[in-house]
């Protein structure tokens, strides 16, 4: 097993408890270590495996004080840190309102190139840092869309640039164990989603012609719920939902998320497929001033993690 001293990266945890008795804390790759004068005690990178060992001759069971300073010590863990990016492909079906014209929007697969026009430009990324039971994820998609609808008189070409961050907090509430590799986690979800959106639609439809366009941003607060499954040792499943909005202040109407995925783990890699929905409905303003945003974006996405 080897360890690392406190202070060797920004990942490793360790520090010095009560010189007077001792006690060394160190952490690696492969898991922690609490030495204290004559005893060892080596955890996993989970945490959960707890040995002693006595330096002793004959071999003893440690004191009752150092047996607190060990159960302290094995609450010590390294935090995991997931980062992936990935492309998400959507389609998107609803209406948009700008300065009081509304509009139909269908961005759709019908044909490859079309597709490829029509979505421009997309960055999109996850981070998460877990410290079991909780774990702190961020999830930002960036989409540039333009899409092109046929009316009577000519037709109007829409443009989106839109901007998603999801930031929250997740608990774990329960688990069931499989097998000894195999488990069922379920985690309760709390968190917030910030959209910053412009529209800009170019009218050709005499006797409606130039062009009209508004950005607006909002926070929308969210709760939601994420299960992950482990299939077999190195491929698992992961849905999540969430819902918010709630026509707070300045928040959307409504807005919900449906994703799941499947990933398979090769070392410290993953690579991953899923399905993602996500529907906002926000309204603002009236009259020549009326905006609406009132959409479903849902596609496939495939990504790649890293673990460290």
């Amino acid at each position: 097993m080897s360890f690392k001293r406190h202070g060797v990266g920004p990942l490793i945890l360790g520090f010095a408890l009560s010189p007077a008795f001792g006690l060394e804390v160190l952490a690696g790759e492969s898991g922690s270590r609490a030495r204290f004068d004559a005893f060892d005690l080596r955890l996993d990178r989970s945490g959960r495996t707890a040995e002693y060992e006595s330096f002793l001759n004959p071999p003893a069971e440690p004191p009752a004080f150092a047996r607190e300073l060990f159960s302290q010590v094995t609450s010590l863990r390294t935090p995991e840190v997931l980062a992936a990016l990935y492309l998400w492909v959507p389609l998107m079906d609803g209406d948009v309102t700008v300065k009081g014209f509304s509009t139909d929007v269908e961005v759709g697969y019908d044909e490859i190139s079309e597709m490829l026009d029509e979505i421009r430009f997309g960055i999109m990324g996850h981070v998460e840092v877990g410290f079991d039971p909780w774990t702190a994820w961020a999830d930002l998609v960036y989409l540039s869309i333009e899409d092109e609808n046929n009316v009577r008189n000519g037709e109007i070409e829409s443009r989106f640039d839109q901007v998603i961050l999801d930031i929250g907090l997740a608990a774990k509430v329960a688990q069931w164990d499989l097998s000894q590799d195999r488990k069922i986690e379920l985690e309760g979800l709390l968190g917030t989603r910030w959209n910053s959106l412009e529209l800009d639609l170019d009218l050709q439809a005499p006797p409606l012609t130039g062009d009209r366009d508004q950005r607006h941003d909002w926070w929308d607060f969210i709760l939601g719920a994420r299960v992950k499954a482990d299939l077999t040792e190195k491929l698992n499943l992961v849905v999540r939902g969430d819902f918010g909005g709630f026509d707070w202040g300045s928040s959307s109407d409504s807005t919900w998320q449906l994703a799941g995925n499947v990933n398979y783990e090769f070392g410290r890699w993953i690579a991953g497929l899923g399905y993602r929905a996500l529907y906002i409905d926000y309204d603002r303003g009236s009259g020549n001033q009326a905006f609406e945003y009132d959409i479903l974006i849902h596609g496939p996405f495939l990504g790649v993690g890293y673990r460290f």
